[in-house]
């Protein structure tokens, strides 16, 4: 799997049918682009707001002349586009209405979505393509990737010319995403392993049960090393967070890569790693701890499985 950059993204956006494609999350999409656009809320979850299609499904007499001679295939092109479509509130008060009369209904909309709509004097192909613009730009906006991945192919090629790395290369995060881990070698040892949470326990495992590190002074910096205070936490604490939310129990794991339900013989000394992260998560955190105990480059490498 990986991000579609920003040219494949409009491209996609430019044909794709995007009212019956993305029926589940279409109103959602134009919701948040609303949202982002108006820079307020909007109660898009709210049954009376609907998405509109400013050429209406049907055609009457008067949409055919709006729409000029080639209505046809520009109904059949851009009926359910991104271009042609708004969030309304009045869907059912204006149906098949010509677009003088839609026009009128939606000055009285309180949606940022009215303004390409009212703005224009004709609702045909140029204008169409013009509003498509205008929502595929919002729509990267309100949706954006990292600044690194939105111009590039994003395919990982670097699997082909990388197959051992150290977490402190300055790309492991990108190395890893899309990878998948085959051993990790500390200090010339080898440990297999099998997924990148994987990773993350066994380097903790290693650095716990070598006495040439302080194990204890990575849980006293967790926020500093993580992000976050409680990425390492021992089953009294744990307990705690869970009659909170039902829903860590399956983002920790023990040491032995066991979920909570897993674990017959629970103590409150027993420790719990937060598992939930991605590839360039897990890089991130080991790399943050090899600098904390000034370990070299080449103290923990990752082979890739290819």
């Amino acid at each position: 799997m990986r991000f579609p950059n920003d040219n494949e993204m409009k491209n996609e956006l430019k044909t794709m049918n995007f009212y019956e494609g993305l029926k589940k999350y279409s109103k959602f999409i134009l919701g948040k682009i609303e949202e982002y656009s108006a820079k307020v809320s909007v109660d898009f979850r709210n049954p009376k707001i609907t998405i509109e299609h400013v050429m209406p499904q049907k055609l009457d007499s008067s949409w055919e002349v709006e729409l000029g001679s080639e209505y046809d295939r520009i109904h059949r092109t851009y009926l359910h586009n991104i271009g042609n479509l708004i969030l309304t509130e009045f869907n059912g008060e204006m149906g098949n209405k010509p677009f003088k009369d839609k026009k009128t209904k939606l000055n009285t909309s309180s949606l940022n979505f009215r303004l390409d709509v009212i703005n224009e004097n004709t609702w045909d192909e140029n204008t169409i393509q013009k509003h498509q613009s205008n929502m595929i730009l919002r729509f990267l906006e309100t949706f954006p990737l990292p600044s690194n991945y939105r111009e590039k192919d994003n395919w990982n090629t670097k699997a082909t010319e990388v197959t051992r790395f150290s977490p402190l290369a300055e790309d492991a995060g990108d190395i890893a995403e899309g990878n998948r881990p085959l051993e990790m070698r500390i200090d010339k040892g080898i440990i297999m392993v099998a997924s990148w949470q994987d990773v993350f326990i066994k380097f903790l495992q290693y650095i716990k049960d070598n006495q040439d590190f302080d194990f204890d002074l990575i849980l006293d910096y967790q926020s500093d090393l993580f992000g976050k205070s409680e990425v390492i936490l021992k089953w009294a604490s744990l307990k705690i967070l869970i009659e909170n939310n039902a829903d860590l129990k399956n983002r920790y794991k023990t040491f032995d890569g066991k979920v909570l339900d897993k674990v017959k013989n629970l103590s409150d000394e027993m420790y719990f790693i937060h598992i939930n992260i991605s590839a360039s998560t897990c890089m991130s955190r080991i790399a943050n701890i090899m600098n904390k105990f000034n370990m070299t480059e080449n103290f923990v490498e990752i082979e890739l499985k290819l």
